[in-house]
């Protein structure tokens, strides 16, 4: 869960808590956010990775596993073909923690790849990006229609204990890294309303966020540092983003009319009865399209 470049060594700072795991009474287990811990790790290795201008620096440390979990589930760009097919039936009494979760799929079944590879294949990954277009992405995948798709007997109790405090605003931590959790960027992703233009928010100032262990000295005093961030979480649910309002197509016009100014513009055909359908998990690559496309270089008979 927490990749670093330090290879098969474990980084110093998470022996104190395997240890404490490992020598606790099943029933006296210590209990650690751990799902804020890894998006907190995973948000500084995207930073960092970013960053980077050397070709022999590690690209991305973190959770590489979930960021490529979210993107299977949303984009229908760099994912394998899969088996769908539902989960085991579970009887009644079965273990709820001991349940799968959404992304058991992508880590249990024998992924299928396309035949035909090609390398430096990053200008076509941005290529495919750049053509997306709204319902080529799947906003919102763990509906409850869609987790009883591929679970029928339900997920894990743990997928969604806790979910009061998805929606805090309070930073995310991990180790010395503090990261701003700005939720209210991403409402769509629950089904809400997103706001236009997306508020400016900083949580964390900007020398915290640049805190690194590199070139420190021994014994210094980081807990002394991260404790009013750690602290801040006893109030993490009553500073909450609220928003009751579901998403519609008039949002998402005025999120265009704000966004388009600001990226790349690409001229692209669109017919004038183009077909409209919305992605599935399964399509590896958005077919639909290329069909568009294909009408525009039809030559008349």
């Amino acid at each position: 869960m927490f990749c670093s470049s330090q290879g098969d060594s474990c980084p110093k700072q998470l022996i104190p808590l395997a240890r404490s795991i490992a020598d606790a009474p099943l029933h006296e287990m210590p209990q650690f956010s751990w799902g804020s811990a890894v998006l907190a790790a995973s948000y500084r290795g995207l930073c960092t990775g970013v960053t980077k201008v050397s070709a022999e620096e590690p690209i991305f440390v973190g959770c590489p596993l979930l960021l490529q979990l979210w993107s299977y589930e949303r984009f229908p760009v760099g994912r394998p073909e899969m088996d769908f097919k539902p989960y085991v039936q579970l009887s009644a009494d079965h273990d709820d923690i001991d349940r799968p979760t959404m992304g058991s799929l992508w880590c249990l079944r024998r992924p299928s790849w396309v035949g035909v590879q090609t390398r430096k294949s990053y200008h076509d990954f941005v290529g495919q990006f750049d053509a997306l277009v709204d319902t080529d992405m799947r906003w919102t995948p763990y509906t409850a229609a869609d987790i009883y798709a591929r679970a029928p007997s339900g997920l894990s109790s743990l997928c969604l204990r806790d979910h009061e405090y998805w929606m805090t605003r309070k930073p995310i931590l991990y180790d010395i890294h503090v990261e701003e959790y700005h939720v209210h960027r991403v409402m769509r992703q629950f089904g809400l309303y997103q706001q236009t233009p997306v508020p400016i928010v900083h949580s964390v100032e900007a020398h915290v966020h640049r805190w690194t262990r590199q070139g420190q000295p021994p014994g210094s005093r980081w807990a002394d540092k991260v404790r009013p961030y750690v602290d801040s979480w006893a109030a993490a649910l009553d500073d909450v983003v609220f928003e009751d309002r579901p998403h519609s197509d008039e949002a998402f016009a005025e999120y265009l009319r704000w966004y388009l100014p600001r990226t790349r513009t690409r001229v692209v055909h669109v017919p004038p009865e183009a077909p409209i359908e919305a992605v599935r998990v399964s399509e590896t690559y958005p077919v639909v399209r290329d069909q568009n496309f294909a009408i525009a270089l039809r030559f008349p008979d």
